[in-house]
């Protein structure tokens, strides 16, 4: 027999399990109908996403991530590791980076994994290219989202492909428009030395700093267009500071003077020993800065300065500055500097003229 008072507590406790049942069977409808809800949302991403817990292991992805990672979709359930999943698609070929160095790959990959704040770029075996963004959870997770740029990338390409071409056909024409102009300043220099009036040397000495300024603007377009289609060859061979840039500080001088500028050069480098570079470059470089800097200033003067900035048995790094009082530049107009193709605004290119390219060569 059991006390009265036994059977009463007995009914007490399994109303409160009752209660407590329902309770907790509600409380499951709710966290599925909830799942449910965040399942059919993310399906309805275009991207592909994908959680990962504080432990590594999925926790949900949509019908678009695993379109993008077929060769791995087996292992795409809930519970999976990370790593083992990655680890999985980069032994079936799934990333195209990881090929023939899939231990090393797995590596570097779970690396930014580990420390998802970044946005970078991946090629699949296929062909495609994704972007993928990766942000830590509060919990500790990490939830992903996955954008097909494939198209992106091949306009991209073709882009570039197209821009080589360009640039190779007018690399290809350098000896053809070089040849011709050359042609016309030497005929010009050797009329200037023959007998003409005063107005015949005007005219002849036009037509020659004419031919001069469009071989300036023709060879900074080709140089580009080298530097761009890949043609450019930086020499090294054995060559004298002095002797590679002597006759371009007479040249700027002369500039200057034309202009009533004062030009002077500071050397102090100390250089007891010949230089191995590429004497053509570097005079190449000197000239458009020293150019520049005269082509810009209506008085005062212009500095070069050359400095060795650092110094070892075997090598000298030099820093060549110049000085002037030109017309300025603004902060805005200082990170454009080395765009090609680019002069403060449109005044200063009628006004003073120029490709805009000597920087950025």
């Amino acid at each position: 027999l059991v006390p009265e008072k036994s059977v009463f507590e007995f009914e007490i406790l399994g109303e409160a399990m009752n209660r407590a049942a329902i309770q907790l069977t509600a409380q499951s409808a709710e966290l599925r109908a909830a799942g449910d809800r965040m399942q059919t949302a993310i399906e309805a991403l275009e991207d592909a996403f994908v959680l990962y817990d504080s432990e590594d292991r999925l926790v949900m992805c949509n019908t678009r991530y695993k379109t993008f990672y077929q060769m791995s979709a087996p292992l795409l359930v809930p519970g999976a590791r990370f790593e083992d999943i990655l680890r999985d698609g980069a032994l079936r070929g799934q990333y195209a980076e990881a090929v023939g160095r899939e231990d090393e790959w797995v590596a570097e990959r779970m690396a930014i994994h580990r420390a998802p704040e970044s946005v970078f770029e991946q090629k699949l075996g296929d062909g495609r290219w994704l972007r993928i963004a990766e942000r830590r959870t509060p919990e500790g997770g990490v939830v992903g989202i996955r954008v097909d740029i494939t198209e992106l990338k091949r306009a991209q390409e073709r882009a570039d492909a197209a821009n080589r071409a360009k640039s190779e056909f007018l690399a290809n024409m350098s000896h053809e428009i070089r040849t011709p102009l050359a042609g016309i300043i030497g005929m010009t220099d050797l009329a200037l030395e023959g007998a003409l009036s005063a107005d015949q040397r005007d005219y002849v000495a036009l037509s020659r700093s004419s031919a001069v300024s469009l071989l300036d603007i023709v060879n900074n377009i080709l140089d580009f267009s080298k530097i761009e289609a890949g043609g450019i060859e930086v020499e090294h061979v054995p060559f004298q500071l002095e002797e590679a840039l002597g006759d371009s500080f007479k040249m700027m001088r002369l500039r200057a003077q034309a202009k009533n500028l004062e030009f002077s050069v500071l050397d102090n480098s100390s250089l007891d020993r010949d230089l191995v570079g590429d004497p053509v470059r570097l005079r190449q470089i000197v000239v458009n800065l020293l150019g520049n800097a005269i082509k810009f200033s209506e008085r005062g003067a212009v500095t070069l300065r050359i400095d060795a900035v650092g110094r070892s048995n075997d090598s000298v790094r030099l820093r060549f500055s110049v000085r002037d009082q030109g017309i300025g530049i603004s902060e805005e107009q200082k990170a454009r500097l080395f765009e090609p193709f680019r002069q403060a605004d449109a005044s200063t290119s009628r006004t003073y003229g120029g490709t805009g390219l000597g920087l950025a060569i």
